[in-house]
């Protein structure tokens, strides 16, 4: 009799604290890499067998409860963060060789870009970064259910929440689909682009809702457990810059925001983070166990909020498998480019079996072409047929780049350039560049291509450039300095092959004068040639600065013919190629090697190469030396200790001469030294210092993009 009235009295009791009928919501808050806390929560009531009946998300809140929605554990959603490089995810770090190779015939050359619109107004961009990466882990990680057009069908209703830009006002997502739902919730400014969804501009839902207790109210919630992990204001003395200014503002937004909501909840938990900030990603295993630690301090109350979890009387929800069959491809949002080409970048196929991965591969090879800004899928069900929608925003087609640099050969340059995509001709790109300062150059590059992934290609490149060459002695130093003018054209056709070759045979005809410094009127020497070449060029690396892995292989053959478009009969080889080995997650050997010749065995006095400086020899300085024949061998052990931070030790050899017979007991040159690289946001900055045998150490310093970004295009 007391065991029946001791379980009749916890019954009782159970009722009063938990009706029946009471509806529990999970709040989850926005907080940037803070909001991984929320994690170590879902971990605890995953140990503990409870579970609430629905969640509303904001920003980071909707990445984890969306995720958790759909039927991830605590656990597993631990092993995805804490294994995912976040702040790649976030940004557009996509390796160069994800691109084809018609994208890799310019190096890179810009510190910033601004795009023109459809007035020839000029822009800046809406956002830092588009979320190509974004949309493309969440598709990956929602993929099962990502046909589900109605939250509360997933395994655990869900709502995101967004901000219309357009009205201001906060947005609730019930749907159409959970990873653009997502993907619009954490829509940070000016971080991530706005993203467009079903006519409307959404950014994060933070700015009006950080802590979404009135959504999970309108869901039907009796109960609402909070968890509130936005980062609190800084004092007035920490605020060092507009950034810091920027960001206390819209601090100050939602700490109100989120003030007004959290008399809402009925239990509010708050993980105690004082030294974690927005972008701490790297923290991750320390942000969840902080998550966990607040849910188990408040363990009795979330067993009073919550009810046992009975797996067996949980609606499971509509999963697609894993391969899937479509019966139609569809596209949109596209303005100038036709559907069926944006499907024939892809290589998807109806009626053919493919898997979330192999779906993000065909949008990865459309991406790799550079005129999408965001390319993702969508996977729909219409009456009874599987549909898969490609939803498209083209890329900016009228471009602005500036590029600030300084070495120290040409010291400080200045280059504008317009590049102009799909606008002269379909297929084509047209760059008109110009540099001022330490190096004089206007280069005006077109390229129309026969073919998408493969085919012919037409190009034609007139340039003028002047720069200045040192004349240094046995001791390393600067004695006389002369000056070259020259102004020239190439036109070729040529073949190119997807990601990694492209060949072309051209005609070229170049005009050049050499003057002394001190007196430009005074010619001392002028050549002219014309002639054919021949140019190879394979490329597979995934940085154009600081590559870790890959291979790079430029070839070039020029032939004229004394006459009255030629000073000089003469043949022209030269070669440059490097190879990156990967011998640990952050170290790489590189190895490298040049050669130029003019099949020659006397020595020629035209346009002779030019050896030395940090990227070639390091002993040497940039065009401290030059000969008809040279062969440079270098050997690299590059190191990334930090993210972006790079470390090269490097050791060279060289053999040059007015012949290309040498005797085997010529001496061969010997140097080497080290680089310190560090990528910034604007571009690359580099210091060097390099040794040579029989001189004293020389000092390089190279910053912003220094490289000729036109090396493919010139003779």
């Amino acid at each position: 009799m007391k065991k029946r009235n001791r379980l009749l009295f916890l019954l009782l009791a159970m009722l009063i604290l938990r009706p029946l009928s009471a509806k529990t919501a999970l709040v989850l808050s926005g907080g940037g890499a803070r909001s991984l806390a929320h994690i170590g929560v879902l971990k605890v009531l995953d140990e503990e067998g409870l579970q609430v009946d629905c969640i509303s998300g904001t920003s980071m809140g909707a990445v984890i409860g969306g995720l958790y929605a759909a039927g991830y554990s605590g656990a597993e959603l631990e092993v995805i963060f804490t294994e995912m490089d976040l702040r790649s995810e976030l940004q557009d770090n996509f390796p160069r060789h994800a691109f084809y190779i018609g994208e890799k015939r310019w190096g890179e050359h810009a510190n910033a870009v601004f795009y023109f619109d459809d007035e020839c107004s000029l822009r800046l961009p809406r956002g830092f970064h588009s979320g190509q990466n974004l949309i493309e882990t969440l598709f990956k990680l929602t993929s099962q259910v990502s046909h589900i057009t109605d939250f509360d069908l997933l395994p655990v209703p869900f709502r995101a929440v967004t901000t219309d830009l357009g009205t201001g006002q906060s947005i609730v997502l019930n749907g159409p689909s959970l990873h653009e739902a997502i993907r619009a919730s954490v829509s940070f400014p000016p971080l991530l682009l706005p993203f467009e969804l079903n006519g409307r501009t959404l950014v994060d839902g933070g700015l009006l809702s950080n802590l979404p207790a009135r959504e999970a109210l309108e869901m039907g919630a009796d109960i609402i457990i909070g968890v509130k992990t936005n980062t609190t204001l800084d004092s007035p003395d920490n605020l060092n810059d507009v950034i810091d200014v920027l960001s206390q503002s819209m601090r100050v937004v939602m700490n109100k925001n989120v003030a007004e909501t959290a008399p809402l909840c009925d239990l509010l938990l708050c993980p105690d983070m004082p030294n974690l900030e927005l972008l701490d990603f790297d923290q991750a295993t320390a942000i969840i166990a902080a998550g966990e630690a607040a849910a188990r301090a408040n363990l009795a109350r979330l067993r009073e909020l919550c009810s046992v979890r009975n797996e067996e009387q949980r609606p499971s929800a509509d999963m697609l498998p894993q391969a899937m069959v479509f019966d139609r491809i569809d596209v949109s949002g596209q303005k100038t480019l036709s559907s069926q080409k944006v499907r024939v970048y892809t290589g998807l196929r109806e009626g053919e079996p493919y898997t979330s991965a192999e779906i993000l591969d065909g949008v990865r090879r459309a991406y790799r072409s550079h005129l999408f800004r965001t390319l993702y899928p969508v996977v729909r069900r219409e009456d009874g047929h599987l549909i898969l929608a490609l939803k498209v925003a083209e890329r900016e087609r009228k471009w602005l780049w500036i590029n600030v640099r300084y070495s120290d050969r040409d010291e400080l340059v200045l280059g504008v350039g317009v590049e102009l995509t799909n606008v002269v001709q379909r297929n084509s790109k047209l760059i008109v560049s110009a540099d001022v300062g330490g190096r004089k150059e206007i280069n005006l590059d077109y390229v129309k291509n026969f073919g998408n992934l493969w085919g012919g290609y037409l190009h034609v490149f007139p340039y003028l450039k002047e720069e200045g060459l040192f004349i240094y002695n046995a001791n390393h130093r600067k004695v006389r300095k002369v000056n070259t003018l020259e102004k020239g054209m190439t036109v070729g056709v040529g073949l190119f092959a997807f990601d990694r070759v492209t060949i072309e045979g051209y005609v070229f005809t170049s005009d050049a004068h050499i003057y002394e410094d001190v007196s430009e009127t005074e010619i001392k020497s002028s050549f002219q040639t014309s002639g054919l070449g021949a140019k190879l060029y394979y490329e597979s690396l995934d940085d154009w600065v600081f590559p870790m892995r890959g291979w790079q292989l430029m070839a070039k053959y020029v032939t004229a013919r004394e006459g009255t478009l030629s000073d000089e009969d003469y043949q022209r080889f030269n070669m440059n190629t490097q190879l990156l080995l990967p011998l640990w997650r952050r170290l790489s050997l590189r190895i490298a090697f040049e050669q130029g010749t003019y099949f020659e065995r006397e020595a020629v006095d035209f346009d002779p190469f030019y050896i030395g400086g940090m990227d070639s020899f390091l002993g040497y300085y940039d065009h401290e030396h030059s000969a008809p024949h040279y062969k440079i061998s270098n050997l690299t052990l590059r190191m990334e200790p930090w993210n972006n931070v790079f470390v090269d030790i490097q050791g060279n050899a060289a053999k040059f001469g007015d012949t290309d017979y040498w005797e085997p007991d010529k001496a061969i040159e010997c140097g080497g030294g080290f680089r310190l690289g560090y990528k910034t946001p604007l571009g690359p900055a580099r210091v060097g210092v390099g040794w040579h045998r029989y001189g004293r150490p020389m000092y390089y310093i190279f910053v912003g993009f220094v490289s000729d970004a036109f090396f493919f295009s010139r003779r």
